[in-house]
């Protein structure tokens, strides 16, 4: 009736479930964290949902384009989060505007001399893109920068102020490896700033306040990458997935608005949750500015033990100067929170690499065998978490087993095959002279048998028909995809074409009821 009446035709497209790392898709364990207060609700930054991803940051544009990137795989994919943020940068970065903040449990006073009394310059928002605006900066004798840059500096040095100029570093005052404050000479007519290192800073004056702000920096709400049907979720729970910085902003960081998406220089982007209320007149106390850090490709969501993101940092300054940041970051994490790196040839990372190396041969030995797909996909979960800790503890993606050992095995074997081959070739002739030719009824019944063979591994079934209907019919029904698992145990989801089987089972069945309920009417 439906292509009688002139309808088009519906077409039904099957595509796979897209899952992600470090997370649960699941509402009925989504629920859990909610319910148990581990989170702010379902518009929370660490939850998967759409409302969660958004507040984080992510961009309509950004999720459409992740998505059709995807196509329709039928094959489980198990994605990372940093393939979405990376479509995500590509939408915000040109658009963003640039502005600062320092944190401020680290923030240090560069005195400078030379310097006039504070004024105020209007700088592009956007380095590359004008379009984006201008914004008020304030110069002023004391500026404030980072500690982790202020380490990094000696007596002598060339120190570039972006967007002001050079200036040369007179003294330094330290409290052991800290460091106070630093003196220092303005040097505006020294244009060369190829060689200098490049120093965000804030100047302070009263005209123009420092906006304080929190900037909110998220972990994964899952530490395991992958998560089998086994696992307990809750015994993989991050409880410590959230750290909140307090910092000193730009005063520009008084106009933002809720959703406005901005980038803090050398510290990545982040979205306005909420925005920055002046000194309340009953509470006397100012609201600040919260800001939550978007991940992106390139840097993970993760802070230092002091707070300070571990993304951006080096950004603007010569290779050996980015190089030093590094090192003390390695440095702080390694004797504070455990969290560097360590070298590949380590004996940690040689015993994960072995690990690895015996999961895919797993992988391969079951589908060499045509196991089923439920086995082979829990055998693939486990590689990929695996390789997801190797990355995690050395930082690289580890590559491709060459599997050299199974080579030069092969080479071997295809040498001695070679010697043996022309031994044999004298005996094979004389041989074939003396084989009997086999009757009639063996290589009938040999040919027979390797048909019943071939019946039985074609598809993949592991039972006969014959032998065993039950489990015969259960692998049928699995290995043609007709059902889909439910989470509650002993249910399952009837696909479009095997629901279209149900219902002719049933038309049968009802028609033959009818038939026999109208015979016995007949026959009393």
């Amino acid at each position: 009736p439906l292509f009688r009446s002139g309808l088009r035709k519906p077409y039904i497209w099957e595509y796979s479930r897209l899952n992600l790392q470090n997370t649960v898709l699941s509402k009925r364990k989504l629920t859990w964290f909610v319910d148990e207060g581990m989170v702010d609700g379902w518009d929370d930054p660490r939850f998967p949902t759409v409302r969660g991803i958004l507040r984080r940051g992510m961009t309509v544009e950004g999720l459409r384009q992740f998505i059709a990137a995807q196509g329709s795989s039928k094959a489980t994919v198990v994605m990372e989060w940093d393939k979405i943020w990376a479509f995500n940068r590509k939408v915000i970065d040109p658009v963003s505007p640039r502005y600062t903040a320092i944190d401020k449990a680290d923030a240090v006073p560069f005195l400078l001399s030379g310097a006039s009394e504070p004024f105020c310059k209007e700088v592009a928002k956007h380095p590359k893109n004008p379009d984006v605006g201008t914004k008020p900066t304030w110069c002023s004798p004391t500026v404030w920068i980072e500690q982790v840059d202020a380490v990094l500096l000696k007596e002598g040095d060339v120190v570039t102020l972006i967007n002001w100029g050079n200036t040369v570093i007179e003294s330094m005052t330290k409290d052991g490896d800290k460091v106070k404050s630093i003196n220092a000479k303005l040097d505006l007519e020294n244009k060369n700033f190829r060689d200098s290192i490049k120093l965000t800073w804030l100047g302070e004056t009263d005209e123009a306040a420092f906006i304080p702000c929190k900037c909110i920096y998220y972990e994964h709400i899952i530490t395991k990458p992958v998560l089998t049907k086994d696992d307990d979720f809750k015994k993989y729970v991050n409880r410590n997935s959230k750290r909140e910085v307090d910092s000193l902003g730009d005063p520009c960081l008084a106009s933002l608005k809720k959703g406005d998406i901005v980038q803090l220089q050398r510290k990545g982007f982040f979205i306005c949750d909420r925005p920055h209320v002046p000194v309340s007149i009953h509470t006397s106390v100012a609201a600040p500015c919260y800001l939550i850090a978007i991940p992106d490709s390139k840097s993970a969501p993760t802070t230092t033990t002091s707070g300070a993101a571990t993304s951006e940092k080096g950004k603007g300054r010569p290779k050996t100067e980015k190089k030093k940041v590094e090192e003390v970051k390695a440095g702080k994490g390694a004797g504070e929170s455990g969290s560097a790196k360590v070298p590949p040839d380590s004996p940690a990372a040689l015993e994960l690499k072995g690990k690895i190396d015996e999961q895919g041969q797993k992988v391969r030995q079951l589908k060499g065998e045509g196991a089923e797909k439920s086995a082979v996909d829990a055998a693939v979960a486990v590689l990929l978490g695996l390789k997801a800790k190797y990355k995690d503890l050395t930082g690289e993606d580890l590559a491709g087993g060459k599997r050299p050992a199974a080579k030069e095995k092969g080479k071997e074997k295809g040498k001695e095959k070679g010697k043996e081959k022309g031994k044999e070739k004298g005996k094979e002739s004389q041989a074939k002279k003396k084989v009997k030719v086999e009757e009639p009824a063996a290589a009938a019944a040999a040919s027979e048998s390797a048909a019943d063979a071939k019946k039985s591994t074609r598809l993949g079934m592991e039972v006969k028909k014959e032998e065993n209907f039950g489990e015969w019919y259960s692998q049928v029904i699995k290995k043609a995809e007709m059902v889909e698992y439910y989470d509650v145990s002993g249910c399952y989801i009837l696909r479009p074409w095997s629901y279209s089987i149900w219902e002719s089972i049933k038309a049968f069945f009802d028609s033959e009821i009818k038939k026999r309920a109208s015979r016995d009417r007949k026959s009393g």
